[in-house]
């Protein structure tokens, strides 16, 4: 097998996960700017950078959502496990999209859509990794193997973290700190979100660079 599908299907999805680390930082940032807005102090000039911010992350979901779609579509046709993370993926853009949209005005039903979202990417995360360990077994790349089967571990326990954090969020809603309570964990929350994708980076760039030496070498 050449994996030729693989290949541009990676490619694809690696160009998807930038996108969602530039979604994830602008969404934070016109999180804070609407909360300022809201608790501190009104100004025209913040409402247009809050609502630019929101249209851009809104453009960036959608764009690694289109991306994410065909890269799955691509590498499913060389290995089984990118199916499963394809279905994930749409599950995934769909509840993003939604929660942009309700984000501010139904508290109880965004945390819900963004806790249903966060595990739903964990899945296509742990689909696509276990697809490229398969596809690095069957490339006799045994270091590849290695690093998927470690960076499933770490992934897997970035996401225990993350659980954790949006917990001690809702135990701290109803306290006197709430707000900076909500303000620091949101912090490490947004930290946690881009060591995940740069780990999946990571491995996703030297997959395409294991796929490429593999293709070249059985032309």
């Amino acid at each position: 097998m050449s994996f030729i599908n693989a290949e541009k299907g990676i490619k694809k999805i690696y160009i998807s996960e930038i996108f969602a680390v530039l979604a994830a930082i602008v969404g934070d940032l016109a999180l804070r700017l609407i909360d300022y807005v809201a608790q501190i102090h009104f100004t025209d000039w913040i409402v247009i950078i809050s609502l630019f911010l929101g249209v851009l992350c809104l453009v960036l979901q959608i764009l690694c959502i289109i991306f994410g779609f065909i890269g799955c579509i691509n590498a499913a046709k060389d290995e089984e496990e990118f199916k499963k993370a394809f279905y994930c993926t749409i599950a995934a853009g769909s509840l993003a999209i939604i929660s942009i949209f309700i984000q501010s005005f139904n508290n109880t039903a965004y945390a819900l859509i963004e806790s249903s979202e966060t595990v739903i990417e964990m899945f296509v995360m742990i689909f696509s990794v276990s697809g490229l360990i398969n596809i690095s077994e069957k490339c006799e790349c045994t270091d590849m193997e290695d690093k998927g089967i470690h960076l499933l571990k770490l992934l897997t326990a970035t996401y225990v973290i993350a659980a954790i954090n949006a917990l001690v969020i809702r135990m701290f809603e109803l306290s006197e700190n709430a707000q900076a309570v909500s303000y620091i964990i949101g912090i490490v929350d947004l930290i946690i979100k881009l060591v995940q994708y740069f780990l999946y980076l990571g491995y996703l760039k030297k997959s395409k660079a294991m796929l490429s030496s593999y293709i070249g070498a059985n032309i």
